[in-house]
């Protein structure tokens, strides 16, 4: 019995000495506050091997490797430790001497009780007689996307030889919830800014599948935070080269290392060829016999303007490439009732070899047809794409008629690989100025290069117009949009995400916004709405 007595009062006594989290009474909303800090805020001659920070209640720490960020750097192996109300931070290399650390704690120290975090925590001290007092503001956005790049790596470098894919920085923070960011406790001079979104937490931009964003010249530490803007766009940066080369019976498939914005051949130029499934690959048709072989000199471009010059033979191979069912989708339809003029792109999965322009028309019943000759047909760089462009005959919208029909007759489109495209009757909804709403456009700006675009809410592109100060977008169905404003700084009529690599910038990128802060807005039946004004 003495013994059981004796194991119950040690368990007891365990339990008591347990540190545990109090339970009821009110909830703990308010966050802990820093009391004390060794070195203290400001601090010089800093020679402690550690910082310790004291608290008004006991805290614990969340991802503080990730939560935590020193700057200038002191690398990764660091030792962070909560012990009841302070935490202590040791590096495992020492302070360096003479300089001025900048300590930004944002949500890496909360409380136990309800993982209320510290707010707006940050701790700079110097080893040195001075501390650096300077700073650098701005804000990131999505070149293309209104979303905010929130919780982006934002860093500066000093040097032109400093690389954003291989070097880590020295001087960073992220950016907020809101897209700003600051760099404080810098020196005197100018720096290189750049931002990107670190998914692997390496400090390193990896260009395949991270967005990231530069400035092309440097910012003097102290400058105005409303002139910094860094543009975010997700592009594959790696070199661009020919993965591989593979011959087939009928075609030769080249495979690059990311995807292209146009090729060309030179001599000879004879041979049919396109992209494939997807712009990284280029198909080449061709019937050349076993024994013969054809020099093909490439030169092709891809989205952040590096170019590739290449020459390489392509031959019939003793595969067979499978057989592809020729698939045709429509899009952009429009026949606005005032114009009568019809607008139809049709696109082939597979690349188009020739036309059959007989039986193609538009129909209104049997005895109503208008046929669509080879004046009415545009096809695309990509060999891909016909769009047809014709202007209907009165009889098609009189009162009761029944509603226009485009006929695509069987064998249409036939493929590179000599499959036909299947018969197809699409039906023609007509545009009446009652069903449909007018959008007004004013743009204001000294550049003399630029691309309007009118977008669907989850950002496909509409209709783009370039280089006009005012426009009107008539005749758009019902539903909600978006405008946006796409520079063209260097007149290559195209928008360019830009390249750190030839030091080139991204091209500006202006939303329309709302009195709600909104880049979406309705447009209604029989509504005319604007002008929307966008200055930049």
């Amino acid at each position: 019995m003495n013994a059981i007595r004796l194991f119950l009062v040690a368990v007891l006594c365990w339990a008591c000495a347990s540190q545990t989290q109090p339970t009821g009474g009110p909830r703990d909303k308010a966050p802990p506050k820093l009391i004390s800090s060794s070195p203290a805020p400001n601090q010089k001659k800093f020679k402690g091997t550690s910082v310790e920070l004291a608290f008004d209640e006991y805290v614990k720490l969340k991802d503080p490797k990730e939560e935590i960020l020193i700057s200038p750097s002191i690398g990764k192996d660091v030792n962070y430790v909560a012990r009841k109300n302070k935490v202590i931070i040791t590096p495992k290399r020492p302070w360096l001497d003479n300089t001025t650390y900048s300590i930004s704690f944002r949500d890496g120290i909360q409380d136990i009780t309800e993982s209320n975090p510290a707010e707006n925590l940050r701790l700079a001290f110097s080893t040195g007689n001075t501390i650096d007092s300077l700073r650098i503001s701005g804000k990131l956005k999505d070149a293309l996307n209104p979303t905010i790049p929130a919780g982006y790596t934002v860093a500066v470098y000093l040097t032109d030889t400093f690389n954003i894919f291989r070097h880590t920085p020295e001087y960073f923070t992220r950016s907020s919830k809101k897209g700003t960011f600051t760099i404080e406790n810098l020196k005197p001079g100018n720096y290189y800014l750049y931002a990107f979104e670190d998914r692997n937490k390496n400090l390193k931009v990896d260009s395949r599948n991270e967005a990231f964003g530069f400035l092309l010249q440097p910012i003097a530490a102290g400058t105005k935070p409303d002139s910094i803007t860094i543009y975010q766009v997700r592009v594959d940066s790696r070199p661009l080269k020919v993965n591989s080369i593979r011959h087939y019976q009928d075609r030769s498939i080249v495979r690059f290392s990311r995807y292209l914005q146009s090729y060309g051949f030179s001599k000879p130029d004879t041979l049919l060829h396109g992209f494939g499934e997807q712009s990284d690959v280029i198909e080449i048709f061709h019937r050349l016999p076993t024994t013969d072989s054809v020099l093909l000199k490439l030169t092709a471009t891809d989205s952040v303007a590096q170019t590739l010059d290449s020459t390489f033979y392509i031959k019939a191979g003793r595969a067979k490439f499978p057989t592809t069912t020729v698939k045709l989708a429509t899009k952009g339809v429009s026949l606005p009732t005032e114009t009568r003029e019809l607008v139809i792109m049709i696109t082939s999965n597979s690349i188009i070899r020739s036309l059959r322009l007989d039986s193609l028309g538009i129909q209104r019943d049997t005895t109503v047809f208008q046929p669509i000759g080879a004046d009415n047909l545009e096809p695309s760089d990509d060999h891909k794409t016909i769009t047809i462009r014709a202007k209907l005959d009165t009889a098609f919208f009189r009162k009761k008629a029944p509603k226009p029909q485009l006929y695509i007759p069987a064998g249409f489109i036939e493929t590179g690989d000599r499959e036909r495209s299947q018969k197809l009757l699409l039906p023609i909804e007509p545009l009446t100025p009652d069903a449909t709403g007018t959008l007004m456009v004013e743009i204001k700006t000294k550049e003399k290069n630029f691309i309007i675009e009118l977008l669907s809410p989850d950002g496909k592109v509409i209709e783009t117009q370039r280089n006009v100060a005012r426009y009107t977008f008539r005749n758009l169905p019902a539903g909600d949009y978006q405008l946006r404003v796409l520079v063209d700084s260097n007149g290559n009529g195209r928008w360019d995400p830009g390249s750190f690599i030839k030091r080139q910038t991204t091209e500006r990128v202006m939303y329309y916004y709302n009195l709600n802060g909104k880049t979406t807005f309705p447009i209604r039946a029989a509504w005319e709405v604007g002008p929307f004004v966008i200055t930049f």
